[in-house]
């Protein structure tokens, strides 16, 4: 597995196959395993209700473990496909009302291979991971992932065979060594997970990876070919009792903050501006400001969730990598804003340009939340007449933003909106007092996303995503995806192992109004097929009005 790369908005690349590689007598061998193949690997296990006290110090030993059902007898996925693992693997699920515990042992007569990282970056060394479809709609699961070196990652599945690692949660996890192996014990609490009323099983699959041999293997088998990764999971049951943790979470904060300026001649009396924070006091090179705020976190329902914050400071979130872009096209940078990661999976549209691998990213088309509270324009000052530039925030505000997430039925759906002040700019005047420069206006965004199953393998949606000022750019989708009969697939094949067996076909139509010209387009493309199954994503329409665009 490779880093996550920047995003950048490109193209995806087809590899095309002619139909007569796969000769006749070698059609059982070019042809991928069937649907139905896949379904007779499922596998089932019984978690258990925790009686008894664990610590959590990576070693599984405590008698409390003993009432859950082991789990045991891995299939390799790879390198050698449904053959036995070279290793053996051994794990139990634990639960109580707040938290659900694996334990895992794994053997190796050899040294795992332990590599340091920081916290979501996939290195080559051993790790373990496990899905948990919680809502066991078979199209959405969380994921997690504990490296040998103690490291975590998470991450979110979603539209069954789409993954994003910009989620991010809070869970426990611990690993020890011993003679025989290493073995680890994670802590996921209930209150990161959607968990509906009378939930009594959950979609369950654990990997392990052997970095040395290229290893992967796999608890519930998933050949490759196989159409789909979320809706073929395992089974974790035992879970009768289980139930959400509704909770209400207020994190306030205070800060200072102090920054570098421009010279101020000393007759320049007016206060200096330090958006998001008060100006406190300035000098002739530098400004200080205090800033405080809120962040909300509130389970309205135990499928609905309203998550709030007023005046957010980021400046504890992980900095973006550094790249080098020498293209023309933009660069997509993670999310990883706690504000914006919540119901990530919702907001993520069907029609995307996906490259990098598993841990690649996406570049949205529809909805990019980084837009949300990017950097202001820098100054520009043609004419000379603006004055000195003396101070300009170096960030754009978030006043405010709401989002509320949550299922009805068997509908999901997703509302975001947040508005962001006008940003000034500190500058000299001609008559020499220091004054203020408008440099951006107030900004008011909203998405809606609402989606619903038709069948158990397709569904459709609505996206509407709009910007204020009036006139700026709003747009309009209809994301969706449904299951194709076998004829309809095109005759060539490509892509990876996580899509192969299924044919993407999609449409968008774009147009613009107030008397620019308007334009219509339309394209269809697609990925894999199979004689089992096909998938294709469905509709997108968006309208941009006069003015600078913004999604």
């Amino acid at each position: 597995m490779n880093a996550r790369p920047m995003r950048l908005r490109r193209p995806s690349a087809f590899v095309l196959g002619a139909a007569a590689l796969c000769a006749a007598p070698e059609a059982a061998v070019c042809a991928p395993p069937s649907a139905e193949d896949a379904a007779s690997y499922f596998r089932s296990i019984r978690a258990a209700r925790r009686n008894g006290p664990i610590q959590l110090d990576g070693r599984p030993d405590e008698p409390a473990w003993l009432a859950a059902e082991p789990g045991s007898g891995f299939t390799q996925f790879s390198p050698d496909e449904g053959a036995p693992p070279s290793v053996v693997t051994r794990f139990r699920v634990l639960w109580d009302d707040d938290a659900i515990y694996v334990g895992v042992e794994c053997d190796d007569p050899e040294a795992p291979t332990a590599i340091m990282s920081r916290r979501d970056r996939p290195v080559d060394g051993d790790f373990i991971s496990f899905d948990l479809d919680t809502t066991n709609d078979r199209r959405t699961a969380y994921h997690f992932q504990v490296f040998a070196g103690g490291q975590q990652l998470d991450a979110l599945h979603f539209n069954d065979t789409d993954f994003t690692a910009d989620w991010d949660a809070a869970w426990e996890s611990a690993v020890a060594f011993n003679d025989h192996g290493w073995s680890l014990e994670v802590k996921i609490p209930l209150r990161i997970l959607r968990i509906p009323d009378g939930a009594r099983s959950f979609g369950f699959n654990l990997y392990r990876i052997l970095a040395r041999r290229h290893e992967e293997d796999q608890w519930r088998y998933r050949p490759h070919g196989a159409a789909g990764d979320i809706s073929l999971l395992g089974e974790l049951t035992g879970l009768s009792g289980i139930r959400p943790v509704r909770s209400l979470e207020l994190r306030p904060y205070f800060a200072t903050r102090s920054a570098t300026t421009r010279p101020a001649p000393a007759d320049a009396t007016a206060p200096l501006l330090f958006a998001p924070c008060t100006s406190v006091g300035y000098s002739a090179r530098s400004v200080a400001g205090a800033c405080a705020g809120l962040d909300l976190r509130y389970s309205l329902a135990s499928d609905v969730s309203l998550v709030g914050t007023l005046n957010p400071d980021f400046g504890q979130v992980e900095a973006d990598q550094r790249v080098l872009n020498l293209s023309t096209f933009e660069t997509f940078f993670p999310e990883k804003r706690p504000f914006f990661t919540e119901g990530l999976d919702l907001f993520q549209s069907p029609l995307r340009i996906q490259f990098g691998g598993p841990y690649g990213g996406d570049a949205y088309q529809i909805f990019y939340s980084r837009r949300i509270g990017r950097p202001p324009p820098a100054w520009k000052d043609w004419d000379g007449d603006k004055g000195i530039l003396v101070y300009q925030p170096a960030a754009r505000p978030v006043l405010g933003a709401m989002k509320l997430t949550g299922t009805a039925g068997p509908s999901s759906f997703g509302l975001l909106t947040s508005y962001e002040p006008r940003v000034d700019a500190q500058a000299v005047q001609p008559d020499g007092r220091l004054g203020e420069v408008r440099v951006a206006e107030a900004v008011h965004s909203a998405a809606l996303r609402v989606r619903t199953p038709i069948t158990s393998r397709s569904l459709v949606g609505v996206f509407a995503t709009a910007v204020d000022p009036i006139g700026v750019s709003s747009s309009l989708a209809l994301p969706g995806r449904c299951s194709l009969p076998a004829r309809a697939a095109p005759p060539w094949r490509g892509g990876s192992p996580r899509t192969r067996g299924r044919s993407s076909v999609s449409w968008r139509a774009t147009g613009s109004r107030r008397g620019s010209p308007s334009t219509t387009s339309g394209s269809c493309d697609a990925r894999t097929s199979s004689a089992a199954s096909a998938t294709c994503n469905c509709a997108t329409c968006t309208r941009t009005r006069s003015g600078s665009a913004r999604s």
